[in-house]
C-alpha cells in the first residue's frame, strides 16, 4: 500500500507547487452535463471530444487496475501573465512563453513514479499531461487542490488558474486520499465571464468552442469567424481578471521560467519571420505545436519497419488514434479507401527516397480531412508526397528534425550527457541552410554572380 504523505513529499522535492492525492472512480455525475454540452454542438471542432466517453468518465477503462491518482500541479504565473495592454496586438497566453510544458511535466511525473517505485517494486502506474480522456479538472477537485470556476478552470488558493496539471494512474491504493476544499470558491464573482469578448462563457462553467480565442488560434482546424483582439496564440482574458490570480504567487520553478517577451516582438517582425527563424526561436515552446496537433486525430502511418514502430508509439503517446498501412496487413494500400477520413499521413516507407525521386506511397488527394503530413525521408527533403501537400496547401514536413533528435538522444545516451533541447532547432537551421539549393535566374549583367558569392 502507498504512503500519501510519501507521495506528496516526494513530489514537492521534485518541483512541484501542489500534489494531492485522488481515489480512482466513476463520474457518473459528470456524465449528463458533458453529453449536454456535447449535444448543445459547444465542442465545435474538437471532435475527439466525443470519442473515448466511457474512459473520460471511468478511469478504471483507461487504465487496468486503476486504484489511485495522485494530480500534481506546477505554477507558471511570470511577469507576462496579466501583463498585457488593451492596444497590444501580437499577445501569447503566458504558459505558452515558456518551454513546452508536456515535456517538462512528463518528466517530472515519471520522475516521480520512478521514486515511488524503489520503495513499492510492485507499482506501476502511467503519467498524462493532456495525452489521454481523463477527467484531471475533476480529478484536481477530488484530490484537493482547488475548485473549478464559472471560466471552466481549475482555481487554486495559492496560484490561482495559473497553474498546469499532470497525472500518475497508479495500480495500487493508498493509506489515504484528499479531500475535496469546502471553505473557498468564487463566491458571487462573474468577472470571468463578464471580461470574455467573445462571450465564450456562455454560462458557468459552459464554453462555446467556437467562440473561444484559445481553441481559434491552437486547434489547427478551428475556422470560426470571430474577432481575435489581439491574441494570437491562447487566450488569457478570463484569467487575467480573475482576484485569485492577482494576488497569486510567482512561479518558482526555473524549468517554467519564460523563454521570450511576446512584447518585444513587433507586428511587422511576427509577420517577416522565416520557418526556420521561427523553429529557432519557439521550437521548444507550445508555439510550434500549433503546427500539427495530433491528438485525437486518425493517423496513418505508411509502413511497418523500424521507423514506423518509433512513430507509432510517439503518436499513441501524443493521444492520436493510429492506423498502420502496410502491404501484407488488414489495412493495405489496396483498401485505403477505408480510412479516407485520416486526418494526418506519416510515411516510413522507403518509397520516393533517392534516387526513386519520382515515387510516392500515395496521392493525398484520396484524404480529403487530411491536415499535417511527415515523411521520414530526409533525401531529398522535398519528396514528391511533400510536395503534393505543398500543393494542396497541407502542412507538411521532412525527416530531418527526426534525424537530428535521434542524434542528439544517441550521443546523450552513449556519452552519459545532457545536450539541451535548444540545440536541434539550431542543428536543424544550420543543416537546411547548408542543404537547401537556390537557382538564381536573370538576364546577363544582372549580378547573378555577386549575388552567389554573397550566399556562398
Amino acid at each position: 500500500m502507498l504512503h500519501h504523505d510519501e507521495i506528496k513529499t516526494t513530489a514537492y522535492g521534485i518541483g512541484f507547487d501542489l500534489c494531492g492525492v485522488a481515489r480512482a472512480r466513476t463520474f457518473k455525475e459528470n456524465t449528463e452535463a458533458f453529453d449536454r454540452w456535447l449535444d448543445r454542438g459547444y465542442d465545435s471542432s474538437l471532435e475527439y471530444m466525443r470519442r473515448n466517453c466511457d474512459k473520460r468518465m471511468d478511469v478504471k477503462q483507461l487504465v487496468e487496475g486503476a486504484q489511485t491518482i495522485v494530480v500534481c500541479a506546477v505554477s507558471y504565473k511570470s511577469s507576462i501573465s496579466g501583463g498585457y495592454q488593451s492596444t497590444d496586438r501580437c499577445k501569447i497566453a503566458s504558459y505558452a512563453c515558456n518551454r513546452d510544458y508536456h515535456k517538462t511535466l512528463k518528466k517530472m511525473l515519471q520522475q516521480l513514479l520512478r521514486a515511488l517505485q524503489e520503495h513499492h517494486p510492485s507499482l506501476e502506474g502511467r503519467a498524462f499531461v493532456d495525452s489521454a480522456p481523463i477527467l484531471e479538472k475533476q480529478y484536481a477537485v477530488e484530490a484537493g487542490l482547488g475548485w473549478i470556476g464559472r471560466q471552466s478552470l481549475l482555481i487554486t488558493p495559492e496560484y490561482g488558474s495559473y497553474v498546469l496539471l499532470g497525472e500518475l494512474v497508479l495500480n495500487t491504493e493508498s493509506d489515504a486520499y484528499d479531500k475535496p476544499m469546502q471553505t473557498v470558491g468564487c463566491g458571487e464573482c462573474r468577472r470571468c465571464i463578464e471580461a470574455c469578448p467573445t462571450g465564450a462563457i456562455v454560462e458557468e462553467m459552459t464554453i462555446d468552442t467556437s467562440r473561444c480565442i484559445s481553441c481559434r488560434t491552437i486547434e489547427s482546424d478551428n475556422t470560426s469567424a470571430i474577432d481575435l483582439h489581439g491574441w494570437i496564440f491562447g487566450c488569457d482574458e478570463c484569467q487575467n481578471c480573475c482576484p485569485y490570480n492577482r494576488q497569486a504567487k510567482q512561479h518558482r520553478n526555473p524549468s517554467f521560467d519564460p523563454l521570450f517577451d511576446p512584447r518585444d516582438i513587433s507586428p511587422v517582425q511576427w509577420q517577416a519571420m522565416s520557418e526556420e527563424e521561427f523553429s529557432l526561436r519557439f521550437g521548444s515552446t507550445p508555439l510550434k505545436r500549433s503546427g500539427l496537433e495530433p491528438k485525437g486525430k486518425k493517423c496513418l502511418v505508411l509502413g511497418s519497419g523500424g521507423a514506423s514502430v518509433t512513430a507509432v508509439a510517439v503518436l499513441k503517446e501524443m493521444g492520436a488514434n493510429v492506423v498502420v498501412i502496410s502491404r501484407g496487413g488488414v489495412d493495405n494500400y489496396d483498401n485505403l479507401s477505408r480510412h479516407a477520413d485520416a486526418d494526418i499521413v506519416v510515411n516510413t516507407t522507403p518509397v520516393g527516397m533517392y534516387p526513386n525521386v519520382d515515387e510516392s506511397p500515395v496521392d493525398l488527394r484520396a484524404f480529403p480531412n487530411c491536415s499535417g503530413v511527415l515523411d521520414v525521408i530526409y533525401n531529398p527533403r522535398r519528396t514528391n508526397l511533400l510536395l503534393q501537400a505543398e500543393e494542396l496547401g497541407i502542412p507538411c514536413s521532412d525527416g530531418l528534425p527526426m534525424l537530428v533528435a535521434q542524434a542528439k538522444a544517441a550521443e546523450e545516451h552513449f556519452f552519459e550527457t545532457r545536450i539541451p533541447d535548444s540545440e536541434n532547432e539550431r542543428i536543424l537551421a544550420m543543416l537546411r541552410q547548408d542543404a537547401t539549393n537556390i537557382i538564381l535566374i536573370g538576364m546577363p549583367g544582372c549580378g547573378k554572380s555577386s549575388v552567389g558569392e554573397a550566399l556562398e
